[in-house]
């Protein structure tokens, strides 16, 4: 602890090092005057700002500027600059968002629940919440949370495709991960919504909504009419990639190996085995064809090594499945020694209903 400071008789400290090039009491009082303006004129900004854009305002100044910052990878002055926004505005939905945005980055899912639980509490009514925070549980294997927030999304939005797109997943996972779960139904009424909904023909909704029904193991000559429909969707729209590109971009060939697969798969069930074949052969052709790209074609998919990645990862999901199939038809045409081949190498893929992979 210091001594106490002496004062000369003007009530100056003596020896105060606050103002080194100030000798005499009048060159102080300056200083003294200099500081209080400063303040005074610093105190008039924020009351300017807050008069301009009120509370509110100024909280989502501070989201924008935590928004670079996060952006930069200043996450220590992202969180100091939400915090500071939460206390001028606690009902504002985009300090949450994005708190829970960095949470995500940062493995912390708890910790961007709970924000995304704030969110819910301060705006029922927002689609954007219950999007997020379904797509949370769904990777966590809440099924039903995820079901209640698309629920609550299609509820909101009732005219988009979104929230039937998210549901119609999750009932199909259900059926795979939960014993004596059969949503598979509901799966098709969902993907009959988007269709009734969506003008465009998007060959992958009738893809997905055959698929569907042949997982239900429901409607079979429907779901192979929605497959064939998806297969002449695509045809000129595959033809179109490859005048472009003689290397067919890596999205065409795996919706296009994802089709086969599908009307493959439809074919086998309703006891045309050597179609199904055909499809198959075709399908894993295509799909392996995809692990062999070179590095420019990938880059071309996304200049972003962690999105090509992830793009690769999903072709070996892709083959899994197609290798899975594939190895069910040779069973059912008597070729024992390839269909155990195709299904060892759909396991060493990651072929696994329970864990969303089929």
């Amino acid at each position: 602890m210091p001594p106490n400071p002496e004062f000369d008789e003007h009530g100056f400290p003596l020896n105060n090092h606050s103002f080194p090039s100030a000798s005499t009491p009048e060159e102080k009082a300056t200083v003294i005057s200099k500081r209080t303006w400063k303040w005074v004129l610093v105190v008039a900004f924020l009351l300017g700002v807050i008069g301009l854009y009120g509370k509110q305002g100024v909280s989502y100044l501070l989201v924008r500027r935590a928004t670079d910052k996060f952006r930069s990878g200043d996450m220590a002055g992202a969180t100091y600059d939400l915090e500071q926004a939460a206390r001028w505005s606690p009902d504002n939905l985009s300090v949450y968002e994005l708190r829970a945005e960095m949470h995500l980055r940062q493995d912390k899912v708890d910790a961007a629940l709970a924000d995304l639980d704030q969110m819910a509490r301060i705006s029922p009514d927002s689609p954007r919440v219950f999007l997020v925070r379904g797509k949370i549980l769904e990777e966590r294997g809440d099924w039903k949370g995820a079901e209640a927030d698309f629920t609550r999304l299609i509820a909101l939005q009732p005219d988009k495709t979104e929230g039937y797109q998210h549901r119609s997943r999750i009932y199909q996972r259900q059926s795979f991960a939960i014993p004596g779960v059969n949503k598979h139904r509901q799966a098709v009424d969902d993907l009959s919504e988007i269709i009734r909904l969506d003008s465009s023909n998007d060959p992958m909704t009738y893809n997905n909504r055959a698929y569907a029904r042949a997982l239900g193991n429901i409607e079979l000559e429907a779901g192979l009419e929605d497959a064939e429909k998806a297969v002449d969707l695509l045809d000129p729209l595959f033809a179109q990639y490859k005048a472009v590109e003689p290397t067919a971009p890596l999205a065409a060939k795996s919706s296009w190996a994802a089709i086969l697969d599908t009307r493959g798969h439809l074919h086998y069930l309703l006891g045309h085995h050597d179609k199904a074949l055909e499809d198959l052969q075709t399908a894993v052709q295509m799909a392996e064809e995809c692990t062999k790209l070179p590095e420019e074609a990938l880059q071309k998919t996304s200049a972003n090594l962690e999105l090509r990645q992830q793009a690769m990862k999903e072709v070996d999901q892709t083959l899994s499945v197609l290798y899975h199939h594939r190895g069910e038809i040779l069973q059912a045409l008597n070729q024992s020694e390839a269909a155990q081949a195709d299904l060892d190498l759909a396991r060493q893929l990651g072929y696994n209903p329970a864990g969303g992979v089929f």
